[in-house]
């Protein structure tokens, strides 16, 4: 079975809606060369979380047991996130103004309004002639990734995504490893237990901060199924087509869990939202015929939402980023210098 896996080199989003070409599709050979090397963008470190000494005194147990319903409260309502939160403004196109989900974060925090602001800005810069800039597979020689992820193409671009990414304190994404044939191995890199259960054929790719998209599909072809998970504090540029006219309820899962679903009215797909203390889930699934509610449920608990909470709660993993990072370098084409930007 072929996978989708990334668009074509300029593109700013990824709509699994589309039924592309494979012209429009590329290889994991061209995948592994990420961006222009003359770039040579340096990495941003995170800031450093701060930590504060509590006295045990009666007065802050009381704050602590406030503060501790306070955030369950907070919790509760961040996983309630309905898809209108997800909604980006209306983008014109040729054929009506359209509407996208973002997988980055739901509206009023960073990761929502980074993407605002830098697809407002690569709105208003001047025109790239990509042709005679001379871009080919040739400029991807390194993990780092501003051209391929960011459409950050020239030397001013790449500035003005650095002067985002610290206005809003996040990080880009730097390497990203393919796991197209074997998902045990995208599992191990990123230190969990299988997120979906089930008889699916399944592969992905997996960046350095832990965000990954797994995707899969039956051996008979009836139902595929594509999830994404953005880690918070990175930048993720994902996005997917959205419904015009949908259903949507909360659903409490088998394992307990209480999720968002949208069954789209128009076509046979779904989406399974949820928030983890560190991360943005969206999982959409398709099917070849009919998609009732009872499916899309059943979707759901197919997918183990305790996994993805346990392992997304917001620690970073360095060891993910290693994996990562020497896979990437494995799949580098022979005669592809790895070094460093």
């Amino acid at each position: 079975m072929t996978y989708r896996t990334f668009y074509d080199l300029m593109d700013l989003y990824e709509d699994d809606g589309l039924d592309l070409p494979d012209a429009h599709i590329t290889t994991p050979q061209r995948i592994s060369r990420l961006t222009m090397a003359r770039l040579r963008p340096q990495p941003v470190e995170a800031p450093p979380r701060r930590r504060r000494s509590v006295k045990r005194t009666a007065l802050s147990v009381l704050a602590a047991a406030a503060l501790v319903l306070a955030l369950s409260v907070t919790a509760y309502a961040v996983y309630q996130a309905r898809l209108k939160d997800y909604l980006l403004p209306l983008t014109e196109e040729a054929d009506a103004p359209r509407s996208y989900v973002s997988m980055a974060g739901y509206q009023s925090t960073p990761e929502y309004a980074a993407f605002l602001a830098w697809t407002s800005y690569l709105a208003s810069a001047e025109p790239v002639d990509y042709e005679a800039m001379g871009v080919d597979d040739s400029w991807f020689e390194t993990g780092e990734n501003y051209a391929h992820y960011y459409s950050a193409v020239t030397r001013e671009r790449a500035d003005a995504l650095d002067a985002i990414m610290e206005q809003y304190g996040l990080v880009p994404h730097a390497y990203r490893a393919m796991y197209y044939d074997g998902i045990d191995q995208l599992y191990q890199a990123l230190g969990t237990a299988p997120l979906i259960k089930g008889d699916l054929h399944l592969g992905g790719y997996l960046y350095d901060d832990g965000s990954c998209k797994i995707e899969g599909a039956q051996s008979d072809g009836d139902m595929s199924f594509s999830m994404f998970v953005s880690v918070k504090g990175s930048f993720s540029m994902i996005t997917i087509a959205a419904p015009a006219v949908y259903e949507e309820w909360t659903y409490t899962t088998s394992s307990g869990q209480t999720v968002d679903l949208v069954l789209d009215s128009a076509a046979p797909r779904g989406f399974v939202l949820f928030e983890t203390e560190g991360a943005s889930v969206n999982a959409t699934t398709y099917s070849s015929g009919t998609l009732t509610r009872a499916d899309l449920e059943a979707f759901a608990d197919s997918i183990d939402l305790a996994a993805l909470a346990a392992r997304f709660d917001g620690v970073p993993r360095p060891e993910t980023a290693q994996a990562v990072r020497e896979r990437w370098a494995e799949q580098l084409p022979s005669g592809t210098p790895a070094s460093d930007p």
